[in-house]
């Protein structure tokens, strides 16, 4: 096996691996927004409207990242797979670390499906024009959310 070889996969396997958190990190991001617009469902200075289209940008521009990233993860897991049993596995087994791979897979998949699933839903309510209370069924006391309009 070339250095060079060794070189991609390894730079490809860390890529793939920061892909993984943007998508997580991108749900978080989009949630933590979401979360702290419900001062701006209550507070007479700015409207819902004006929050739901800010939310809405904020939300086509992390879309652009969750999706590039979503398919930097299909393309690069091919040579990760390819060169699984030739790059990661053998330094594994001989430094007794076979449990912590398997762990850090078994967390990556995890992280990514959780940040898809936060995307997903948040962008999807958003979408439908609810709010954060309505999404999350939480209320600030004595505030009632407004009802979705017609």
């Amino acid at each position: 096996m070339s250095r060079e070889f060794v070189v991609f996969i390894m730079m490809n396997n860390h890529l793939h691996d920061i892909a993984t958190a943007m998508v997580m990190a991108s749900g978080v991001i989009l949630w933590l927004i979401n979360k702290q617009l419900r001062v701006s469902e209550i507070s007479p200075i700015s409207s819902f409207s004006s929050a739901r289209l800010f939310m809405l940008d904020i939300s086509q521009v992390i879309s652009k990242i969750v999706f590039f990233s979503l398919i930097w993860i299909s393309i690069s897991a091919i040579p990760r797979i390819l060169s699984f049993t030739r790059i990661e596995w053998p330094p594994a087994v001989s430094n007794n670390h076979i449990s912590g791979l398997i762990a850090k897979h078994v967390l990556t998949y995890i992280v990514t499906v959780t940040g898809a699933i936060l995307w997903i839903s948040i962008n999807r309510r958003l979408k439908n024009g609810r709010t954060f209370h309505q999404t999350f069924g939480t209320q600030t006391p004595g505030h009632h959310a407004p009802e979705p309009g017609p």
